[in-house]
């Protein structure tokens, strides 16, 4: 499988999917069947900056983290299980949002986010450049956008 690459644009890419998924489908976020994740990660071990926090979003359905990547410069929507993903990536904190706290997060701040200053402050410092299709887990890949 090639490498997916990440698009540096996470916290809008998040906010973009769960617009797309309640808007085909209200009922997953009267029911709360789905989530908008701002986590605090750690790079993994074997990359050169092993062990520092990085910021990112996803959006959680279904026990599946779903993102939005680059293969080969096309845009793809993909999944990978929530226990495994959060294991490997050694989640430090995270803050998850029903469909209308985003939206009124997003209509507040004025932005995608983050919205914690935690967050914040990791995405200002640069943060660290993630290659997801390395981290050894598995992907389903959906359909580009």
């Amino acid at each position: 499988m090639p490498d997916i690459l990440p698009t540096h644009t996470c916290f809008d890419d998040a906010l973009d999917l769960l617009s797309e998924r309640v808007t085909k489908d209200p009922q997953l976020a009267k029911k709360r069947r789905i989530l908008l994740v701002h986590g605090i990660l750690l790079v993994p071990e074997g990359h050169p900056q092993a062990g520092t926090p990085y910021a990112h979003a996803w959006v959680l359905q279904a026990g599946q983290c779903w993102f939005t990547g680059l293969i080969d410069g096309v845009r793809i929507r993909y999944a990978i299980p929530r226990d495994a993903y959060y294991a490997a990536t050694r989640l430090q904190e995270f803050t998850a949002y029903t469909a209308r706290q985003a939206l009124y997060e997003n209509f507040r701040s004025g932005h995608y986010g983050p919205w914690k200053q935690a967050y914040i402050d990791l995405c200002a410092s640069g943060g660290t450049r993630q290659l997801f299709g390395r981290t050894g887990l598995k992907v389903s890949i959906i359909s580009p956008d």
